[in-house]
């Protein structure tokens, strides 16, 4: 079922859900990322459907048409390959240069689904490539429903991810993504990390002139405390980079610590002194 602005949250994650289970019937290696996970987790309406596919997976061309041709049908639409150049243009800021993807989008969508494209890339699992995504709130994939891998937008804020960019093309892409991005999201701002400072400069420049910072980039401009996020890693505060899915591991393993502290707490409280004591379990701070 197609996403419309008519649908409550509810009825969007459910239609989005619908989208991915008929897609893992296809092939289960891929995964729905970007913005169709962030739209439907933030009520909004998608406009189209990135799946990420390893290339090792279907490392031949008429292997990947055969699917790419299989995942179309699925959802009553037809695509077809795009031109190296065209996939460049149009999806280079996920890639080096130097690597092998390849990119089949919709020609023909219908009006059952929103359109779907369909992205090859190296990587040994599809969440994978959620770390070479430019901006953190883009950071989303499907997983039985919207979920984010690395990103919520709390307090409003939407933090710059450190891939390094210096092609003039890569970083007007990035630019031009920004403006989308800001126009769905207009409470949204821009923050940076020193993380690579040096080789994003150009494009931190880039959005100075743009008029989406308010000073111009330098160090002490840029320079921030406490957690750092970027494109493939969390820096905390000692400086270890730590992965993004073992980041998002670890803080749900503190969320279900604090939550059986809780239950614990509540028993004994509903129970008097219990076994230790209320006053111990109120004023011990088990998990920091």
């Amino acid at each position: 079922m197609k996403i419309t602005n008519a649908m409550s949250r509810q009825e969007k994650i459910a239609a989005a859900i619908e989208v991915e289970q008929k897609l893992k019937r296809i092939t289960r290696s891929g995964m729905i990322m970007g913005g169709f996970p962030r739209d439907v987790h933030y009520d909004k309406v998608p406009k189209d459907i990135d799946l990420y596919i390893p290339l090792h997976r279907f490392p031949a061309e008429a292997n990947r048409d055969a699917i790419a041709d299989r995942l179309f049908a699925a959802l009553g639409q037809t695509g077809r390959r795009m031109l190296d150049q065209e996939a460049l243009d149009a999806y280079g800021n996920i890639a080096p240069t130097s690597e092998a993807f390849f990119v089949y989008e919709c020609t023909s969508a219908g009006d059952q689904y929103q359109p779907l494209n369909i992205i090859f890339k190296q990587c040994s699992r599809a969440i994978e490539c959620i770390h070479s995504f430019d901006f953190d709130i883009c950071m989303y994939f499907m997983d039985n429903g919207p979920n984010a891998g690395a990103f919520r937008m709390n307090d409003n804020l939407v933090q710059v991810t450190s891939a390094p960019l210096s092609d003039p093309r890569s970083i007007q892409r990035c630019v031009e993504h920004w403006e989308r991005i800001q126009r769905k999201y207009p409470q949204a701002v821009l923050r940076f990390s020193t993380v690579q400072l040096v080789n994003n400069l150009p494009l931190y420049q880039a959005l100075f002139e743009g008029g989406y910072l308010n000073e111009a980039p330098t160090r002490e401009v840029l320079s921030t405390e406490g957690q750092i996020s970027s494109g493939d890693e969390v820096r905390l505060n000692t400086g270890t980079p730590v992965g993004l899915e073992a980041e998002f591991n670890r803080r749900e393993q503190e969320q279900r610590a604090r939550d059986a502290l809780a239950a614990i707490r509540a028993r004994a409280q509903s129970r008097g002194a219990g076994l230790w004591g209320t006053s111990f379990l109120s004023t011990t701070n088990w998990v920091g």
